[in-house]
């Protein structure tokens, strides 16, 4: 929505998109924006990653952990 937002209103007949170019016009602003609000879940997910994937989480035999406290 953000990024047909930006274009239907950076985009409008009389502005000079055309001769600025419609990266300049609008997606340099949108994708500045994205890149903010994705920061944060970005760096969950390596975080998630790192846990999931370091030693601490498996058992011998490379079983998850949870499976033994289920038994």
């Amino acid at each position: 929505m953000a990024l047909a937002r930006g274009i239907s209103n950076g985009c409008r007949p009389l502005s000079n998109w055309r001769s600025a170019g419609i990266r300049e016009s609008v997606l340099k602003e949108f994708e500045s924006e994205m890149i903010e609000r994705s920061a944060v879940k970005v760096k969950a997910s390596e975080l998630a990653a790192q846990l999931l994937h370091s030693e601490m989480v498996l058992d011998e035999g490379d079983r998850p952990r949870g499976r033994i406290l289920k038994k």
